[in-house]
């Protein structure tokens, strides 16, 4: 991963384009989930909030990553 020199976006990313950016590692975690959607970047919004964590800290992303993926696993 290049580290903290991420590509800058603006707006909302279809999903297909996002996962391709987090595996060339064009973006962080966060940054997937802040220009996912409006649905999404609330939901990781709200858990931070909640769990007393800095939404801009990569570790939170990292943290709801996790969360998130069982979630999904969850539903599916």
């Amino acid at each position: 991963m290049k580290g903290l020199d991420t590509m800058k976006l603006e707006g909302y990313y279809n999903e297909a384009e996002l996962v391709n950016l987090l595996i060339d590692g064009e973006i962080t975690k966060r940054d997937y989930y802040l220009h996912h959607s409006e649905y999404k970047k609330n939901e990781y919004l709200q858990f931070c909030q909640e769990k007393g964590l800095d939404f801009n800290d990569l570790t939170s992303a990292e943290i709801y990553w996790e969360v998130d993926g069982r979630e999904e696993e969850r539903i599916y």
